[in-house]
């Protein structure tokens, strides 16, 4: 028997925060630490331009976000596989995609969301760890 494998928007994070690119570093950093995210994409005109990490801010000669070297994040439909979307993030060696509706981002999905999963699934298929395996 076959199970039906989920797609990306069942295990996303919707309603992801983002930035504007016209605000400043210092603004995204803040805002970042408020909502402890590690990732934070940006928008320009409800487009995606970019998404950047806490890596972003290591020069301090850089004080807009447009002045970043954005990087271009791997973008997933929300009905897109899991498999798909985690066969491409390990091919392409990326931590996070961002979730997209009619080009509209919609959701964001990390590495330690696959984990949380992967771990959620070998709880429900293989029971509770009780700390009694043999080694």
């Amino acid at each position: 028997m076959y199970i039906k494998i989920p797609l990306i928007k069942s295990i996303m994070t919707p309603f992801p925060y983002s930035i504007g690119i016209d605000a400043t570093v210092s603004d995204a950093r803040e805002y970042m630490e408020a909502h402890q995210i590690h990732h934070l994409p940006v928008v320009h005109d409800e487009k995606i331009t970019g998404i950047i990490n806490h890596r972003d801010f290591e020069s301090e000669d850089v004080k807009n976000i447009a002045e970043l070297e954005l990087e271009s994040p791997q973008l997933f439909d929300l009905n897109d596989r899991l498999d798909n979307v985690l066969e491409t993030m390990a091919d392409r060696h990326v931590d996070t995609v961002l979730v997209t509706k009619n080009s509209k981002l919609v959701g964001i999905f990390t590495y330690t969301d696959a984990c949380r999963h992967f771990a959620s699934y070998l709880r429900e298929e293989f029971g509770p760890h009780d700390g009694n395996d043999a080694a």
